[in-house]
């Protein structure tokens, strides 16, 4: 909705619920320009890739619930394109719950289907020390997504990490993915306000 508010020429919107597709194709105010697809994503990323232009600047905003986004999914959207992507990554309510216990090959499957391995990113979450573990895993992330074209400029690159208020324990992060450095740019930009329109304070 918050999207709608902006000049975007062409808007695709997925979900696997379809009372939630229909819901929001009533509330909606760009129609005409909307495509809604009431589908698993990965099911529909040919038909989207294919409607993106490699002149037009995209952006992919991927908010699931655990690891339904596989990674031959974003290849497959953002091949020869000029895609921007904000990813949401849950690495506190999935990772560090979910892989210590899943023995349920399907499980295993969507795992390795969302880092686009043979297990090596499951690996890296069983051998990294507890305090290191999720900036091991975002950072195999990222590598994974340079395999396709992404960068991240470590001077600039840095992700939202929302955290437990009770607690501070880390809940999920947001990362930005782009082929241009100043997607990272941009993205450091607006985080120096947050939500509650607080400015950060120039340290470097």
């Amino acid at each position: 909705m918050i999207a709608s508010q902006f000049g975007f020429t062409g808007y695709h919107l997925v979900d696997m619920n379809p009372d939630a597709v229909e819901a929001l194709q009533k509330r909606f105010p760009h129609g005409g320009r909307a495509k809604f697809y009431p589908v698993d994503c990965n099911a529909c990323a040919d038909e989207i890739g294919s409607r993106l232009s490699a002149s037009a600047l995209s952006l992919l905003v991927a908010d699931q619930t655990a690891v339904q986004l596989k990674f031959e999914t974003l290849r497959l959207l953002t091949e020869g394109k000029r895609v921007d992507m904000i990813i949401y990554l849950p690495t506190g309510v999935y990772f560090n719950r979910a892989i210590p216990t899943v023995k349920d090959e399907e499980k295993i499957k969507s795992i390795n289907d969302f880092f686009g391995d043979r297990g090596e990113g499951m690996e890296i979450w069983r051998t990294s020390p507890p305090t290191t573990r999720n900036n091991a895993l975002v950072a195999y992330y990222k590598d994974r997504l340079k395999t396709i074209g992404y960068q991240f400029d470590a001077k600039v690159d840095r992700d939202i990490v929302i955290a437990n208020e009770e607690n501070n324990v880390e809940l999920y992060r947001l990362i930005l993915a782009s082929k241009h450095v100043l997607g990272s740019q941009f993205w450091r930009k607006i985080q120096q306000v947050d939500p509650k329109g607080q400015r950060e304070l120039p340290f470097s």
